[in-house]
């Protein structure tokens, strides 16, 4: 498994993007139109609710931190599949951060968890210190679906 960057991501097979203005309220059709992509080659629930935990925090961090909440901002995702591994990138409007240090200070006791919890959801978190967060999820050969099933 590789850190790819964006510009390898998007050049992926069948990879794909979504860009959004940063939603006021709900995220629900955002991260449904990415978890039907990543469903689409498995339907392993504990991935399922891993990747969706993940690409929650992810989001929530480009709504509230990247883009601060204003409206006139866009988040994009990007998502391809590389063999057994889905890639995802989330990115915003904002100054950047180093992945490895998120917590702001000053900012909430409780900055920095979103990314720290994900780290334990997800086989790769990470960044390039810009505003875009990294997110691989490797899908194990056997709970892979087979053409089959899809």
């Amino acid at each position: 498994m590789k850190k790819l960057k964006l510009k390898e991501i998007i050049k992926l097979n069948e990879a794909k993007s979504i860009l959004v203005s940063t939603p006021e309220y709900s995220t629900e059709e955002l991260k449904e139109q990415l978890m039907k992509e990543f469903k689409r080659k498995t339907s392993d629930e504990n991935l399922i609710w891993n990747t969706k935990f993940v690409l929650t925090e992810m989001i929530d961090n480009a709504i509230y931190h990247g883009n601060h909440l204003d409206t006139s901002k866009k988040i994009k995702i990007n998502m391809a599949w590389k063999k057994n591994n889905f890639y995802f990138v989330v990115q915003d409007e904002g100054q950047g951060f180093n992945m490895k240090n998120p917590r702001r200070s000053p900012g909430p006791p409780e900055s920095g968890l979103g990314i720290f919890y994900s780290k334990r959801k997800a086989d790769l978190v990470y960044n390039f210190g810009d505003s875009a967060s990294y997110v691989c999820i490797n899908v194990p050969k056997n709970k892979l679906k087979t053409e089959a099933t899809k």
